[in-house]
């Protein structure tokens, strides 16, 4: 799955000190109930985090219903 995402143009992976930064991630392999489980049976957890590119965010304009673009 990882590669898949990190190889698609509309991704970009998280820097390692972005991902240390980020409270949230741990939780996920710790307080998850899915988490929990791969931890009781001893298994593997991978951590990874991608972001949409900027450069697309940017170039999505939201217009309210009925109203046109400007030309």
């Amino acid at each position: 799955m990882r590669s898949c995402l990190e190889r698609h143009p509309m991704f970009e992976a998280l820097t390692q000190e972005e991902l240390d930064s980020d409270p949230v991630l741990e939780l996920l392999c710790n307080a998850t109930e899915e988490g929990q489980k791969v931890a009781r049976n001893g298994g593997q957890t991978f951590r990874a985090k991608l972001q949409s590119k900027q450069i697309i965010r940017a170039s999505i304009q939201l217009l309210p219903c009925g109203v046109k673009e400007k030309e």
